[in-house]
């Protein structure tokens, strides 16, 4: 599967597995058999069949999850903005943090995003992006050279504006890079 293995970019993989799903489902609505309402034989027994076949998709897509659903933020907390990103940092290496944009009338100016071990930074990447109706240079990376797991927490800090205003709200979603 391209969606394990990664050979593919994952707009790509999503973009076949949605393909793929949808000429399934249209395949089965337009068959023109009648299925039973009621269940019969052994339900569980063909659920679990189902789950066992699938379940190295679903475990990808669950490892994926983690790591790419992102952490909430809304420009009227003022900045920087904050996230504590302990469960998602776990070993050194190069991470990149991306902000979208998901509504409010301002789009959200990006002037740096830190990393700190505790209190201290550990890597950085300043430059100006932004994300809003349209997004420039809204990714950040962040290489963590060495990693410690003694520590309280791994923070990540974003030096931001509103383009427009405070009205901003979106996701930071952190993911390490596969090298």
């Amino acid at each position: 599967l391209e969606v394990l293995t990664g050979k593919k970019d994952r707009a790509a993989a999503d973009a076949s597995f949605l393909d793929k799903t949808v000429r399934e489902e249209l395949s089965f609505a337009g068959n023109g058999k009648v299925y039973p309402v009621v269940p019969f034989g052994d339900v569980l027994a063909v659920a679990n069949r189902v789950m066992k076949a699938r379940q190295k998709v679903l475990d990808s897509l669950c490892r994926d999850e983690k790591h790419s659903s992102g952490l909430a933020w809304d420009l009227k907390q003022g900045s920087p903005l904050r996230f504590d990103v302990t469960d998602r940092v776990d070993a050194p290496g190069t991470y990149t943090a991306t902000f979208q944009w998901k509504g409010g009338s301002s789009a959200l100016k990006i002037h740096s995003v830190k990393l700190y071990e505790g209190d201290w930074e550990v890597a950085a990447d300043v430059h100006e992006g932004w994300t809003g109706v349209e997004n420039n240079r809204n990714s950040y990376t962040l290489v963590l050279k060495k990693y410690r797991t003694n520590l309280d927490s791994y923070t990540l800090k974003a030096e931001v504006s509103g383009a427009s205003g405070a009205d901003s709200q979106g996701e930071m979603i952190l993911k390490k890079n596969e090298n």
